[in-house]
């Protein structure tokens, strides 16, 4: 599998595949100070690399990885908690977890100091297949979802599908969920040789890294034209209005990847229903994204929250309501549509009929 660069605003960073020794890492950033800022659920499993991180003169600051620690208010203190261990602008800070310890760690890195370098360590199948590039900090206002943030790409990515064989099947569900996603943008060949893989994917390593590597080529191609969201790369958020509201209507009980695999098969299904698609599109994907969902398509959802949480997506203008869908060839588009609740009223009868018609 080969390496390869993106390129941002604020640098070019690489992306590295291959086993991972903390202690290499840190050594490969020369003289920089670094504090490292890990998962706390990953405490046991590294504990010899933290002693040995601990002996270098680094300094390692466990954060519990939930959604409540993506609340500002909890950010905050993580910060302090950098602050009082001595970050300065000659530090870079090492974040190794998933995705929340990805945005936690991001967007302090972004406000401390006025901006110090990062460097990521993703040990979920999300970070890895997805999150880890793009450049986006996101992180949570109350029942609004990453709805505060900034763009700071990490100085470098390494990804160690090693992490991946301690995983659990929904977390391993969850990251298949974004990369059905990256593929479905790409286009309906794409999903098709997918979905064609889905057992493959959990039974062969190579496999995996062999996907995860096309997902994250695919979504390099789209943030390198349009990092900050002005028009390309809204389509990444294919399946996410839907699935971001689904995620806090289910009280984050449903993962995010998971919530997103929900999010496409309902953006295809009201699609198809106000003539931007075909029911042969939402038939095509309908089988492998339910697959993937498994029991969490029958969660009990809170349909206020749901419908709270879809009338605040942040991609909706004051006079449109922005939403990202298949045409009629299969490819995902970016759609403005009137502001009326035709979209949230359909959404929500398919999700009480459990994601069937």
């Amino acid at each position: 599998m080969h390496n390869f660069r993106v390129r941002a605003a604020q640098r070019t960073y690489n992306v590295d595949f291959g086993s991972v020794d903390l202690e290499h890492v840190v050594s490969q950033l020369g003289a920089r100070l670094v504090i490292a800022v890990i998962d706390a659920n990953l405490q046991e499993s590294l504990s010899q690399q933290i002693g040995e991180l601990k002996a270098m003169g680094s300094k390692v600051i466990l954060i519990e990885a939930t959604e409540n620690s993506k609340e500002l208010d909890s950010v905050a203190r993580t910060a302090t908690a950098l602050l009082d261990a001595g970050l300065t602008r000659s530090h870079t800070l090492l974040a190794v977890g998933g995705g929340i310890t990805q945005d936690i760690v991001s967007f302090c890195a972004s406000i401390c100091l006025r901006g110090v370098d990062w460097v990521f360590v993703p040990t979920t199948l999300l970070a890895q297949a997805d999150s880890c590039i793009g450049s986006k900090t996101s992180i949570n206002l109350g029942s609004r979802k990453n709805a505060v943030g900034t763009f700071w790409p990490p100085v470098s990515v390494f990804i160690d599908p090693n992490f991946l064989r301690s995983l659990g099947e929904e977390s391993i569900r969850a990251g298949i969920g974004e990369m059905i996603k990256v593929h479905a943008i790409k286009g309906p060949q794409e999903f098709d040789s997918l979905a064609a893989r889905y057992e493959e994917l959990i039974e062969s390593e190579e496999e995996m890294l062999t996907a995860i590597h096309d997902s994250l080529i695919f979504k390099k191609e789209i943030v390198e034209v349009d990092e900050r969201d002005a028009q390309g790369r809204l389509v990444m958020n294919y399946g996410h209005t839907f699935g971001h509201a689904i995620e806090v209507a289910s009280n984050y009980q449903i993962q995010h990847g998971i919530a997103v695999t929900l999010g496409c098969d309902v953006a295809n299904y009201v699609a198809w229903r106000i003539g931007l698609t075909t029911e042969s599109h939402y038939q095509r994907m309908h089988g492998t994204l339910i697959r993937n969902a498994g029991n969490s398509c029958a969660s009990n959802l809170d349909l206020n929250t749901y419908e709270r949480a879809i009338r605040a997506d942040k991609k909706h203008s004051a006079t449109k309501l922005i939403f990202i869908l298949p045409d009629m060839a299969g490819e995902v588009k970016v759609v403005e549509l009137p502001k009326d609740d035709r979209i949230l009223e359909l959404s929500k009868g398919y999700i009480e009929h459990g994601y069937s018609i």
